[in-house]
């Protein structure tokens, strides 16, 4: 193998290389993008079940009382 030889080679990889970042760029963007939104999603449902969950244990708390009231009225 020649020193031209090589030369070509090396020049055809960077070119192919070069060619092909726009393209390695871009996926690693929309990946990138894609966890941006994800990480968003699960924070936002996180918050909505946190206060769904509070919600729940007021209202179960809530109950809990009158009806243990209402028991030691009738008893």
């Amino acid at each position: 193998m020649t020193v031209v030889n090589v030369f070509c080679i090396i020049t055809s990889i960077q070119i192919i290389s070069s060619d092909q970042y726009d393209g390695i760029d871009k996926h690693t963007q929309s990946g990138l993008d894609l966890v941006d939104r994800y990480v968003k999603f699960v924070r936002e449902r996180t918050e909505i079940e946190q206060n769904y969950a509070k919600q729940l244990r007021n209202l179960s708390k809530k109950y809990l009382k009158r009806g243990s009231k209402e028991e030691q009225e009738c008893g």
